[in-house]
Parts: C-alpha cells; structure tokens; sequence
C-alpha cells in the first residue's frame, strides 16, 4: 500500500502520522501491505481477530490503549478508501460493516484503556520531578565531563573531537535545553543553525522559534527561552563541533547524529543522559507532567505563559 495521506475530521495529517498509521495497520494484518489480496484481509474480522488482537497483540504485550490505537488506524484506512477509491457499492458496504465491527471493538477496550491511564497518572504523580532533581543534573559527572570538552574546545578551536565526546556534549546540551524548556523532542529535532544565530534577545535571554513541531498549526512556532551561557555554548558547538562530522552533510539542523542523520529519537537520548547522571525512568513527558503539576501548583497565574511555551491547551494541562 505504500504511505499514504488521508483526510480525518476534515484535516489533513501530517507524513510522520501517516507513518505511524501505516506501521501500525501493517502490525494488524501481519503480512505486507502489496496487492488486492492484502485489502481483503483487512476485511477479514476473522483474520484480524487471530493475527492482531489474539496473536501479535498478545505476543508483544500491547495495553488496551495501544489496541486502540492500532484499531484507530485501521478505521482511518477506511476512511481513506470511502473517500478516495473508486470502488463499487458492495466493496464500499463492505468497508463500512468492517468499519463498524472495529469501532465496536475498540468500544470494549476503552474502560481497559482509561483504567491504564488512570495507573500511569498516579505512577508518574510518585516519580514527580523536583528542582533537586535538575539542579542534580547541573552538578552531575555526566554535566561536568560536557562542560570540560566545551571548555577546552573554547580555548581551542582547533581541537579534534572524537565521537565519544561529541555525542557527549551533543546530549548534554539538548537535554540542558529540555530542562530548561520542557518542550516536546520534536521541537529539539528541528532546531536549525539559522534559527539559532537568529535568536532574539529577550529579558537577557535568546529566544528562539521553532516553526516544524507536533502542535505548529494549532500553536504556532515553539519557543525556546536559552540563558546567554547555554547560547554561547550552543554556537561553540555548531562552529567547532558540527564540522567534524566525518559524513559530508548539507543539512542545516544543529541536534545530529555522528553520521550527519538527524537524531533517531532525542527522547530516548535524554533520556539516557538524565540516566548517566543518576536520575532514572525520567522521560521528556515525564518532565513536561512535573513542570505543570509545579507551576500549577505553586505559580497558578502563569498557567497561560506555560502553555504557550510549552505548546499545548490550557485543558491538556489540566488533565495532567
């Protein structure tokens, strides 16, 4: 089937979505999504039943909420094919009954999935994030080592770097970032050189936009409020650090891989990082959670402030 893009409460999703989408109808069918016969089986209750929901969902061990959203997923497929494919009046009948039969379906799962966010909500709640936490980080060997390679960098631009310690300083100063910020990965992903050095100065801060993030058409362009040190710090390292990449590379974001790639999951860099430092199962949600519970809690006038810097609705927040 190949990605496709589809048309869902009359908006339009984005390639990353119709990524997910496309992974996830390929985990409920089970076999390549290539040819008519393929179509069929996503048609097929019975063949769903036993692959997916009793078959790959079990072996993998999947939540309610991740049934959901495999289900979800197939619906828009549905949709898709209602919409845009020119097949006969029986085929598009069939596709609405299968449509049914999977709402049905994702139906029974909803009471298992709103009890799993309720034990995570409570789980997280026990491993709220502190100051002590970040000003842990702060003083960290991990945090140490980084700073001690900017510095020498500095001092020398000339120095040659190793892949040890550009990764090194690479996740320190993306996750000094997020602590800073609590943006979602994704912003940090599409940090680029230009939006970099064209950062304003704010109230003694560089503030930088971010207009590629999840929630940019609701939003607008992500902010990213930077101390003029951690600024600094990040120029050092896209004019001394950057063009030591041995692969040649054209791309113009500052948060890459040794290879020249974009990072393949900055969430999962941070959190590693935070690990290094001895502060575990932290999560960039995880932090995004404690930084509303504590300016909630403690700074109720600024919710407005947070939300917007955080790019999400004062009721997401709340929810949290």
């Amino acid at each position: 089937m190949g990605l496709f893009f589809f048309v869902a409460h009359e908006k339009a999703v984005d390639a990353k979505t119709a990524q997910q989408h496309v992974r996830q109808i390929k985990n409920v069918i089970g076999q390549p999504l290539d040819g008519n016969h393929r179509a069929d089986l996503l048609l097929d209750k019975g063949h769903i039943l036993d692959t997916f929901l009793d078959g790959y969902a079990v072996q993998r061990q999947y939540q309610p909420g991740t049934i959901r959203s495999h289900l979800t997923s197939l619906c828009h497929l549905y949709d898709f094919w209602l919409l845009t494919c020119a097949c006969p009046d029986h085929r598009k009948h069939q596709v609405t009954l299968m449509k049914q039969t999977i709402k049905g379906w994702m139906t029974s799962y909803r009471k298992g999935a709103n009890q799993r966010k309720l034990e995570k909500l409570d789980k997280d709640l026990q491993k709220i994030i502190t100051p002590d936490d970040v000003c842990k980080f702060s003083q960290s060997q991990t945090a140490r080592d980084a700073l001690k390679i900017l510095g020498a960098a500095s001092q020398n631009t000339e120095r040659g770097i190793t892949k040890q310690e550009y990764t090194m300083v690479r996740d320190y100063l993306l996750s000094a970032t997020i602590l800073r910020n609590a943006n979602r990965p994704g912003v940090l992903a599409s940090v680029t050189i230009r939006a970099l050095k064209e950062a304003k100065i704010i109230n003694d801060h560089f503030v930088l936009s971010i207009p590629c993030h999840k929630t940019s058409s609701v939003h607008r362009p992500a902010k990213l409020v930077l101390t003029k040190l951690l600024h600094t710090w990040l120029m050092l390292f896209v004019s001394t650090f950057l063009p030591q990449i041995p692969a040649a590379c054209e791309s113009d974001l500052v948060f890459r891989s040794w290879n020249g790639e974009p990072v393949d999951n900055i969430g999962r860099c941070f959190q590693a990082t935070l690990k290094k430092a001895g502060l575990h199962d932290i999560t960039c949600t995880l932090f995004r959670k404690s930084a509303v519970s504590t300016v909630h809690q403690h700074c109720p006038t600024q919710k407005a402030n947070l939300a917007d810097l955080m790019g999400h609705r004062q009721e997401t927040a709340t929810r949290w």
